[in-house]
C-alpha cells in the first residue's frame, strides 16, 4: 500500500470572509493495481491530512475521511500495525510506523508548497506539530 500526493496537482484560493487560503491537491492511496478513493482524487489537502494525523495520534480505532465525497476509511490499530478497511476494497494491513511515515511525507510536500509560494493558512503551526509527532512516533 502506497500513500499517494502528487505536489504538481496543488493549487489554493482565497477562503471567503478569513482571509486565509484552501490549498487542494490530488491525495489518494495505491492498494496493488486500485486506487482509494480514486487515482488522482483531488481533496482539500491541509484539512484532510491534519484530520488524519490528528486522528491517527489520538486514537486506537477511528475515521479517515476524505472531504471532497462521502468517502471514509476505518482504522483499527493493532500492535505495530494498522488495518484500514476501506469500501469495495476490504482490509489492508500495514504497518503503523511505514503509515506515519508516508502521511509526515505528505505533510512535509504541503508545508513545502505552502512557504514556496506564500500562502497564508491558519494551521500552519499545526502541520509543522504534526510533522514532528508522526516522526517521533515512527
Amino acid at each position: 500500500m502506497n500513500i499517494i500526493i502528487e505536489p504538481d496537482s496543488f493549487s489554493f484560493r482565497l477562503q471567503s470572509g478569513t482571509g486565509n487560503e484552501i490549498v487542494y491537491g490530488n491525495f489518494y492511496l495505491e492498494i496493488g493495481n486500485r486506487f482509494f478513493p480514486n487515482q488522482h482524487w483531488n481533496d482539500f489537502i491541509v484539512r484532510l491530512l491534519l484530520s488524519w494525523a490528528h486522528n491517527l495520534l489520538n486514537y486506537e480505532a477511528g475515521l479517515l475521511c476524505f472531504f471532497d465525497g462521502a468517502y471514509e476509511i476505518e482504522f483499527v490499530k493493532e500492535d505495530k500495525d494498522i488495518i484500514l478497511t476501506m469500501d469495495g476494497l476490504g482490509e489492508c494491513k500495514i504497518e503503523i510506523s511505514d503509515f506515519y511515515k508516508g502521511l509526515s511525507r505528505c505533510l512535509m510536500a504541503v508545508e513545502e508548497y505552502v512557504k514556496k509560494n506564500n500562502i497564508l493558512i491558519s494551521k500552519q503551526n499545526t502541520i509543522q506539530q504534526y510533522i514532528r509527532q508522526l516522526k517521533n512516533s515512527c
